[in-house]
């Protein structure tokens, strides 16, 4: 911002404890009145450009103000959910995942979350070599939540490490599906920084937050049932939901 028609002696700028070496308002007004006063007679300043600068300081505080409340913002809500994941230790969730750490006897149960009605639905389970190691066909399927359990195999699955991949066939085109696994929290990890918190997901690893869609609650009855997560924001899903209505118009 040029300021025109000062003497040094006479207008000598403020002095600004500013860090970024930007003007904040009070230092704006301070050197807007010191370029008034000392403005030579002959050629006042042109009022356009003092409305241009008043603007700028209009539009400088008002950006500087919602900045701060959208930080404000920011850390009540990571706040909201610190809290939030810190009471989901021990619950039992359902999880968007598609791999598992399996120790001996454990299995993968969960839900295939169908957007249309398939001719064929089929889960194929990958090795750490990423090898097909075992199929498990879930033939026509209507759309919805469609339950599954790997104990079904031929065969159980030894101990390991594993990628789960669900397909489903619309009018013959293969299309991958969301899988959510149910499983329970072991721990949360909280990185700060603004990054997204993690829970330890059993049997699956660490996974975001919002990853989770629903968490085992307590029912106005004596039975548990199942909550949505607040957080969630169906990253995956709606990437799938593109995925399939792209493979249908097709």
């Amino acid at each position: 911002m040029s300021v025109s028609g000062i003497s040094g002696a006479q207008a000598a700028p403020p002095q600004l404890n500013n860090p970024n070496n930007g003007l904040d308002s009070d230092a704006f007004l301070q050197m807007l009145m010191v370029q008034m006063n000392n403005q030579d007679p002959t050629a006042p300043m042109d009022t356009s450009q003092m409305v241009t600068q008043l603007s700028d300081l209009t539009m400088m505080t008002g950006m500087t103000e919602m900045q701060s409340a959208v930080g404000d913002l920011g850390a009540q809500i990571y706040s909201s959910q610190a809290l939030y994941a810190s009471a989901l230790v021990g619950k039992e969730i359902m999880v968007l995942a598609n791999v598992a750490d399996l120790s001996e006897g454990q299995t993968v149960e969960g839900e295939i979350l169908l957007q249309a009605s398939t001719d064929e639905l089929t889960i194929n389970v990958y090795d750490e070599n990423d090898n097909v190691v075992a199929t498990l066909p879930m033939g026509a399927q209507k759309s919805g939540q469609i339950e599954f359990d790997l104990s079904d195999l031929d065969e159980p699955l030894p101990e390991g490490k594993y990628r789960l991949e669900a397909t489903a066939s619309f009018d013959g085109k293969e299309t991958e599906v969301a899988i959510v696994q149910r499983t329970s929290v072991n721990s949360v990890v909280m990185p700060g920084n603004g990054q997204e918190i993690l829970i330890e997901a059993e049997g699956i690893g660490l996974v975001p937050l919002s990853y989770i869609m629903e968490i085992q609650g307590a029912a106005s009855g004596s039975q548990p049932e199942m909550a949505s997560n607040p957080y969630f924001r169906q990253p995956a899903l709606q990437a799938f939901s593109q995925i399939q209505r792209l493979a249908q118009e097709q």
